[in-house]
């Protein structure tokens, strides 16, 4: 993956000061064309890997009233990405599974900005990475955050990367960055933000300190879940380290890591209007991986994967004048992660999967 190198990147000269509205926040979705949330793997069973995809969301930077010349700023952002294929030198790929970051929720992400230069400094970033492929090992994962012992799990890591208070067995380190920058138009109104960083996170040594970011197995030792196959031409079948053949996980050296790779960037921020209300009626029952569409004056929703890890064969409709949600004809078959659409006054749901993991399904 190319690497830009922002920190302390000379600015061009700007035509005026950088300036702050009365407003103190700007916000702007994420340009998914340039976004992203990958991670390079080293020292699993499978040798070194590396896998990515682009994330798509909204980010927020909130500005403290600037002392002298210097502005503190707190950075927010929610993503969802795509599913990534996560590949090994050795041939062995694992599929991520609904992948998503988001900012803490202990820890605030912040920085201070020179509002003559445009230059960033003290950023640190604090972010939490969502439902990578850690969920193929839920059954034995110990991690405090789950959501009923499914496949829900997150995964912390810091921009730069914490100090550990003992010796980490590692005699290589991935190379780490923090790195951020602003944009400005000609009379110095702040335009755009990005954040690119990769930080290193050691997993079977960070049991001597009780924190545990990873799957365990019942006595304790860490486990990665198998890979989903093997590519074609690579390590055969019988050989594969398999999830089908090690259900239960593979074991790690002391020595594994990940160097999770964040790229979070915004070329359209904006001075948001007042909040308006969100529409009080909410969709009940299954909503992950649904098909949507407009038809007519209604939103239709389709399918979807509820809380049993099962998809759905519920179709709902949102009516905006009565702020209410009606149950339709149900669709001939459970689904999720298909793609609605709508042409006159039909609805059509294609795609998508009948299964938690089961393959795609072509549907109509």
């Amino acid at each position: 993956m190319r690497r830009l190198a922002l920190a302390g990147l000379a600015m061009l000269p700007l035509a005026a000061e950088v300036r702050l509205t009365a407003s103190p926040r700007l916000a702007s979705p994420i340009n998914g064309s340039v976004s992203s949330l990958g991670d390079e793997i080293s020292h699993y069973p499978f040798g070194p890997g590396f896998g990515g995809g682009a994330i798509h969301g909204w980010v927020a930077l909130d500005f403290s009233p600037p002392n002298g010349r210097i502005a503190k700023f707190r950075f927010t952002w929610r993503a969802v990405g795509d599913e990534p294929l996560i590949t090994f030198k050795t041939g062995h790929f694992i599929r991520a599974r609904a992948a998503g970051c988001f900012n803490s929720g202990v820890q605030t992400s912040l920085g201070e900005l020179n509002l003559d230069t445009c230059e960033i400094s003290k950023l640190e970033v604090h972010a939490a990475f969502q439902n990578l492929f850690i969920d193929k090992t839920s059954r034995n994962n110990r991690f405090p955050l789950n959501s009923k012992g499914a496949k829900f799990t997150v995964l912390f890591g810091d921009y730069p990367p914490i100090d550990f208070p003992f010796t980490l067995p590692f005699s290589d380190r991935p190379k780490t960055y923090t790195e951020g920058k602003f944009t400005t138009d000609g009379l110095g109104n702040i335009t755009g933000f990005e954040f690119r960083g990769a930080t290193f996170i050691p997993l079977a040594a960070v049991t001597r300190v009780a924190l545990p970011t990873y799957s365990f197995a019942p006595h304790g030792d860490t486990i990665a879940p198998g890979a989903g196959g093997c590519l074609t031409g690579t390590t055969p079948a019988d050989q594969c380290l398999s999830d089908e053949r090690y259900p239960n996980g593979l074991l790690l050296p002391e020595n594994a890591y990940l160097s999770p790779i964040l790229v979070v960037s915004s070329q359209e921020l904006r001075y948001p209007e007042a909040a308006r209300p969100s529409p009080p009626a909410r969709l009940a029952g299954e909503a992950v991986g649904a098909a949507a569409a407009a038809v007519g004056a209604r939103l239709w929703v389709a399918g979807g994967l509820g809380a049993t890890g099962s998809p759905s064969a519920k179709v709902t409709a949102l009516d905006p004048g009565r702020n209410q949600w009606t149950a339709e004809r149900y669709l001939p078959r459970r689904v999720w992660q298909a793609c609605g659409a709508a042409s006159g006054n039909r609805f059509y749901v294609m795609g998508g999967r009948d299964s938690a993991d089961g393959p795609a399904v072509f549907f109509l």
